[in-house]
Order: structure tokens, then sequence, then C-alpha cells
């Protein structure tokens, strides 16, 4: 408990220094030194663990929780250094993946794993965005994105399958892959939202004779509903039913409750948010096909289970 609240109090001065070096728009080298320290401190705190009592690093954490931690101030330090270079997200990628993969060659601890996996991430979304152009939000931006998500996610499960950490990692990139595709459908419905708003000022145009006659009744205009994101919403809910397929798979093989929060997550936390970014005329069709999807899979399940007792050798007392 009190390396956690140590390496708590250190990371957040790295973070604040993080933030508030170049607020002003130039390195403010006095945050900056603070943010070089802190994190110093962190590793030498994992060096002098590493050294005097490596073996018990399990119960104590002086070497992984610190080690892995100071790996991410150092990348953090290099990224306010190098300010808005086209290479930082690179370079701190590879620099934190680098450090984090030697801490775990090291000691064999989770917390360089999901470091390494962070400096990856780094890297992999700044190519992302370079190569597809991502940030400047064209056409299937968000698809693309969703995309990227459904790649690394895969890329990173299937990597790290031969680790003793295999779940830890799985689980942590598959959530947040549901909390990026829930993000961008909502982000998705929101601009839908506002486009549409936006088109309800577009009026009919009226002429006089038109109100004379009665005929130009403005009540009765409806703005045209905004639909040029309806694919980008129907390909991410694809994606994220892709994404619960393999996550249903992982669960049978390893039997991790965390695969089986991932598949309720996918479910009921990203495709609710569908309909909200279609909006759809009439959502109950929705509730209509996974409530029956829903209760024709655990109607299976039940039967199974009734099937299975009924085969049981009479007399057996039950399990």
């Amino acid at each position: 408990m009190l390396v956690a609240l140590g390496v708590g109090l250190l990371a957040t001065a790295v973070v604040v220094s993080t933030l508030y070096t170049r607020d002003r728009g130039f390195l403010d080298g006095t945050n900056f030194a603070m943010g070089v320290l802190a994190s110093l401190a962190l590793l030498g705190v994992a060096a002098a663990g590493w050294v005097l009592d490596r073996a018990r690093d399990r119960e104590t954490d002086l070497v992984a929780w610190p080690g892995a931690f100071g790996v991410v101030g150092v990348g953090l330090m290099i990224g306010v250094l190098m300010d808005d270079n086209q290479a930082t997200a690179y370079v701190v990628g590879l620099v934190v993946a680098a450090l984090a993969a030697g801490g775990y060659l090291l000691t064999r601890r989770s917390p360089f794993v999901l470091v390494a996996v962070a400096g990856l991430s780094a890297f992999y979304s700044q190519a992302i965005e370079d190569i597809f152009d991502l940030g400047e939000g064209g056409d299937n931006a968000a698809a693309g994105a969703s995309a990227a998500l459904l790649v690394f996610t895969i890329a990173v499960t299937v990597a790290a399958w031969w680790l003793p950490e295999r779940v830890l990692v799985g689980v942590t990139v598959g959530a947040v892959a549901v909390l990026g595709n829930a993000v961008l459908l909502i982000g998705l419905g929101v601009l839908a939202a506002v486009q549409t708003a936006f088109s309800a000022f577009e009026m009919p145009e009226l002429t006089f004779d038109d109100l004379e006659e009665g005929s130009g009744d403005l009540s009765a205009f409806q703005p045209e509903r905004f639909d040029a994101y309806d694919n980008d919403v129907w390909t991410i809910v694809a994606f994220t039913m892709l994404l619960v397929i393999g996550w249903a798979a992982c669960a049978l093989l390893t039997r991790a409750v965390g695969y089986r929060l991932l598949v309720v997550a996918g479910l009921a936390l990203v495709v609710p948010v569908a309909p909200l970014a279609l909006s759809a005329d009439h959502p109950t069709y929705w509730e209509l096909v996974f409530a029956v999807l829903g209760g024709a899979v655990l109607a299976m399940v039940l039967a199974r289970v009734l099937f299975a007792r009924r085969a049981e050798p009479a007399g057996r007392p039950p399990s």
C-alpha cells in the first residue's frame, strides 16, 4: 500500500510537470526539472529494489511499480522536450516500449507489459493517423478509427497469448476498444444531430402568393435527417460484433471472467448507442431483436442443463 502511495505521488508530480511545462508557450525549466527528477526517483527506487531484494518483488512491488511508472515518466518528459515535432509520438512510443520490454525481461512483472502496450499504442496511433489521415476528419474517418482499434486489439491479444499475462493484456486492450467504439458512436450521434439541427434553418422559399393562398404552412416543414455517418455507424457496430465473437472464444479458452465482461460490455455499452447515432424512429425493433436473441441463447443453455441432469444415472447424488 505504501509503495502504491509513493508511486502515485511521484507520478502526480510527473503529470503536473507534463501539463504545465509548456503551458506558457515555452519550455519552463523549473517545471521540466521537477518532472525529470520525479521520473528518475521512480527509476532509482526500482533499481534499488532490484539490487537489494529482487527475489521478493512480488511481495514488495519495489521494482515493478516504480519501474513501470518511471518508464512512463521518461516517455512523458521526452514528449514534453520534443513538443509538437512530427516524430514525437514515434520516439516516445518506441522508447517506452523498449524500456518496458527490458523491465519485463528482468522482472517478468505485468506492469511492464501494460506500459509496453501503451508505448506501442502511441506509436501505432500516430502511424495510422499519418498513413490514413484520420485526424483530418474525412469520409469514413470514424470507421477507419474503429478498424484501427480492431486490428490493434486483435494483434496485441494474439501477441500476448503466450505470455502469463495474456488475460490481463487482452482484457485491457479490449476495454480500450469498447470505450473507443462507444465514444466514436456517441460522437457520430452528436455530429449528426447538430447537422440535422442546422438543416432546420434552411427554410423553404415562400412567395407572397403562397402565403395569401395558405399554402405556405411552415409548421409542416420537417428538416431532413443528416445521414452521411450511417455507414460509419454500421461499420463500427460490425467491428464491435467481431470483437465480441473473439472475446467469447477467448472466454471459452481461458475461462477468464474478464473476457465475459468484455462480451457484455461490447454488446450493452456500444451497440445501444447505434440507434441514437442513426436517429432510429423505432428503437423498439432493436430491443425486440436483441431480447429475442438473448432469450434464445439463455433458453438453449437451460435446455442443455436440463438434458444433462436427465442423463445422469439414477441415484447419483447432485454435484
